[in-house]
């Protein structure tokens, strides 16, 4: 568990969740119980649920096995209350690392992110990991202009494998993110507790991130 407070909101974040920190959740927040147990079931579809004294969102984000070469999608658990942003996720996420220990470093930052509400570092995290995944399809099509390029360079037996491999990893990618942006959209449209209605506008602008990706992974897609 890593935990960072900064005047009146407090971030903590669980990597792996076990019972020891159920149980500390248990004790010192004032969590729906379900809301508690959304964080030790894996969760297939992302969800938002209003409970009385919380929002629990879970999303997903693909993320990269450089063993295995293949994306998977990363499931981030995400409780919100009026002074809390609790995380979950059982796969360590590097952009939420980096951060986390950016916030911790630079009061600066602190500052920046932890002045407002819970409900704006969600956002902040979330926009992180959006942005992220500019960088891998940046990568990917860089690996599509090289299997290309061996394809009439006469080594297209070569590269059957890595098309293989490519398009398996854009079909991953697509399938994680599609879904996304209908969670995003609920915060728009809806008026949960604890977002304020000046947070629309921010969401918003995800949901113009999340197409421009997906406008990349449709040209992607019929590249290959």
């Amino acid at each position: 568990m890593k935990s960072l407070a900064y005047k009146n909101i407090a971030w903590i974040d669980f990597l792996d969740i076990g019972q020891d920190d159920i149980t500390y959740l248990q004790e010192n927040f004032n969590i729906h119980p379900l809301a508690i147990e959304e964080l030790i079931s894996p969760t297939y579809q992302p969800k938002v649920v209003q409970y009385e004294n919380c929002l629990f969102l879970s999303i997903h984000i693909p993320l990269f096995d450089t063993k295995e070469r293949a994306t998977f999608a990363g499931e981030l658990d995400i409780i919100l209350t009026k002074t809390h942003l609790i995380t979950s996720h059982r796969q360590s996420i590097y952009q939420i690392h980096t951060f986390h220990d950016e916030l911790v470093r630079s009061e600066g930052k602190r500052r920046l992110h932890l002045e407002e509400t819970p409900a704006h570092l969600m956002y902040q995290v979330i926009e992180i990991l959006l942005d992220s995944c500019f960088p891998k399809l940046r990568h990917t099509a860089e690996r599509l202009d090289y299997i290309e390029d061996q394809v009439f360079a006469d080594n297209e037996k070569e590269m059957v494998r890595e098309i293989s491999v490519l398009k398996r990893d854009i079909l991953s990618f697509r399938r994680t993110l599609k879904p996304q942006r209908s969670i995003i959209e609920s915060l728009v449209q809806k008026d949960y507790p604890y977002i304020p209605s000046e947070m629309k506008v921010y969401f918003q602008d995800l949901i113009g991130t999340n197409i421009r990706l997906w406008n990349i992974l449709e040209s992607q897609k019929r590249d290959y």
